[in-house]
């Protein structure tokens, strides 16, 4: 479960007319890198590096998005070994 501070409300996802999972329950909403480093035991400083990011709080969907650049660049330098 997510600390209170960085103010996630886990919430069933809501799936739209295709069936894909939504997003709606988080729109607009930010992760305080801070929260972040404390639940996944990585130095703030790290994540930052690592995910291309500059600011303490971020918002949920550049979250996504760097996490997904980091996963993809991961994988191919893998697959490329």
């Amino acid at each position: 479960m997510l600390p209170a501070e960085n103010k996630l409300t886990p919430t069933t996802p809501k799936k739209d007319t295709q069936g894909a999972v939504g997003e709606a329950s988080y729109e607009g909403k930010s992760v305080d890198l801070d929260s972040l480093s404390k639940l996944t035991g990585f130095p703030v400083d790290f994540i930052k590096k690592e995910l291309a990011l500059a600011d303490s709080e971020v918002p949920l969907e550049d979250l996504r998005k760097s996490m997904l650049t980091f996963l993809d660049s991961t994988f191919e330098g893998l697959k490329a070994r």
